[in-house]
C-alpha cells in the first residue's frame, strides 16, 4: 500500500505540471476555434526552445541570489562579435556554434570578476556591464550588427532547433541535479551562512554563475544567427527584455513545476507563457497591454510560489517544533 502511494505521489510530480499547458491550450482552442488548432502545437514548442535556453542559463543566477540584467547584452554582444568573426573568416554555422558561446563565456567571466573585486550588488554591476557592452556592440564592426547570409540559417529547420535544445537541455539538467556545482548553487540558495561555515566559497560560486549565465547566452546567440541571420546593436538599455522574458519562463515554472527538477519546468514555463502568447494574438489585444497582460500573469506566478514556500516553511517549522517536543 505504501509503494501505491509512493507511486503515486511520483506519478503526479510530473502529470500536474505537464497538464496545465495541455489542459491550457485545450481550452483555448475551444474559445477560439477559427484562430487556434492542433496544428499550432508544433510552432508552440519550437517557439519555446529560444526562450527556455537562456532561461536555463539564468536560473543558476537565480537561485544562487545573483540577480544578472546583463544577459540580454550578452546575447547581442555573442552574436555581433561571434557572428562577424566567423563571417570573416568563413567558419560557417559551426563558427557560429562555437564562438558565441565562447564570447558569451567571456562576457559573464568579466561581469563576475567585476561583482568579485568590486563587492558591490550584482545588479549594479550587471546594469553597468549592460550599458558598456550595448555601446560596444554600437561601435564595433561598423556599428551596424552582423547580417550573414542564408546559407547561416539552419536553425530555421524544426529538426535542428529541437536537436540543440535538447542538447542545450541535458547539459543543463545534468549540471544542476547530477553535478557538485548544482548541489552547491542549490546549498548556497537555500542558506547561504550555513553553505559559508561548510566551507562553500560563496563568491566563487556566484562568479561561476555568472559566467555561466554568459555561456547560455551564447549558446542563445548561436540558435538566434542561426534562425533569423541577423542582429542589430541596441542601446538604452534594450536588451533588457531578453532578461525579462527569461525570468518569466524561470518564475512560471516554478510556480507550476512543483518539487520536479527546475530544469525541466522552465521548459513547461516556456511553453506556457508561447501559449499566453498565442492566445493574446489570436484574440487581436493591442501590443501595448500584450507585455502588461504578461506581466500580470508572472506577476500572479511569483505570489503563487511565494505563498507555497511560506506555507512550506511553516509546515517544516511545525514538524520540527513536534519531534523536538517529542524528544523532551
Amino acid at each position: 500500500m505504501s509503494n501505491l502511494k509512493a507511486n503515486s505521489l511520483k506519478l503526479n510530480k510530473y502529470l500536474v505540471p505537464f497538464s496545465f499547458p495541455v489542459v491550457f491550450f485545450l481550452i483555448i482552442m475551444i474559445l477560439l476555434p477559427e484562430k487556434i488548432s492542433l496544428s499550432n502545437i508544433p510552432y508552440i514548442i519550437l517557439q519555446s526552445v529560444m526562450p527556455a535556453v537562456i532561461a536555463w542559463g539564468a536560473c543558476f543566477s537565480m537561485t544562487i541570489g545573483n540577480i544578472n540584467f546583463a544577459t540580454g547584452a550578452f546575447v547581442i554582444t555573442s552574436a555581433i562579435i561571434g557572428g562577424n568573426i566567423a563571417l570573416n573568416l568563413n567558419l560557417g554555422i559551426w563558427g557560429i556554434i562555437v564562438l558565441c558561446p565562447i564570447i558569451g563565456l567571456i562576457c559573464g567571466s568579466i561581469t563576475g570578476w567585476l561583482f568579485v573585486m568590486l563587492k558591490i550588488p550584482s545588479m549594479i554591476v550587471s546594469i553597468g556591464v549592460m550599458l558598456i557592452l550595448e555601446s560596444i556592440c554600437s561601435v564595433v564592426f561598423g556599428g551596424g550588427g552582423v547580417y550573414l547570409p542564408r546559407e547561416f540559417v539552419v536553425f530555421g529547420n524544426s529538426i535542428y532547433t529541437l536537436i540543440f535544445g535538447a542538447v542545450i537541455f541535458l547539459f543543463a539538467f545534468i549540471l544542476y541535479n547530477y553535478m557538485p556545482f548544482g548541489y552547491h548553487v542549490r546549498a548556497i540558495g537555500n542558506n547561504p551562512t550555513v553553505a559559508r561555515t561548510s566551507g562553500l566559497n560563496v563568491f566563487k560560486m556566484r562568479f561561476l554563475c555568472f559566467a555561466l549565465g554568459g555561456l547560455f547566452a551564447g549558446f542563445y546567440a548561436a540558435l538566434l544567427l542561426g534562425s533569423t541571420s541577423v542582429q542589430r546593436p541596441v542601446n538604452a538599455m534594450g536588451s533588457m527584455r531578453m532578461v525579462f522574458d527569461a525570468m518569466m519562463c524561470v518564475f512560471v515554472g516554478t510556480s507550476l513545476g512543483g518539487s520536479m527538477s527546475i530544469i525541466s519546468s522552465i521548459f513547461i514555463g516556456s511553453v506556457v507563457m508561447q501559449i499566453l502568447q498565442l492566445l493574446l494574438t489570436a484574440a487581436n489585444f493591442p501590443s501595448t497591454f500584450t507585455q502588461a497582460i504578461i506581466a500580470f500573469v508572472v506577476l500572479i506566478a511569483m505570489c503563487y510560489s511565494s505563498l507555497k514556500e511560506i506555507k512550506e516553511a511553516k509546515a517544516k517549522h511545525k514538524r520540527e517544533l513536534a519531534s523536538i517536543i517529542e524528544t523532551s
